[in-house]
């Protein structure tokens, strides 16, 4: 894996030490981000899937489907969240999407999908 410089002379300085320790967490977590994600030995013509990211391992790379496909990173197809991990409400329809899913209240009910309640016009008739 190679090796990442960052400039620590870019980080504000801190008035309190609540500040600091949390632009340190922030800055820890931007540090492990890099090493788990490492796209510098990825080259323009490597044979991923458009929906796949290329990852750095050792002296070589492999492939990984992004969140909503499945597959070996070089064939990368939709996974129909519908089928088993969709979090819709039972009052509405999941509708498979390129790579994720919506949810839709059904006739009657209101709501963003993952949670949906009766109308006010279907309570009132």
């Amino acid at each position: 894996m190679s090796q990442k410089s960052i400039n620590l002379h870019n980080i504000p300085a801190c008035s309190n030490f609540f500040e600091m320790s949390s632009k340190l967490s922030i800055f820890t977590i931007l540090i492990s981000v890099f090493q788990i994600i490492d796209t510098s030995g990825c080259f323009p013509e490597n044979n991923c899937d458009k929906n796949a990211i290329c990852i750095t391992a050792e002296s070589s790379y492999y492939c990984q489907c992004n969140a909503g496909y499945e597959g070996s990173g070089y064939i990368c197809t939709d996974e129909n969240e519908c089928v088993a991990t969709h979090q819709c409400s039972l009052y509405a329809a999941c509708v498979n999407t390129d790579g994720s899913y919506e949810c839709i209240c059904r006739n009657g009910y209101i709501g963003d999908g993952f949670s949906c309640h009766k109308s006010f016009d279907d309570i009132t008739n």
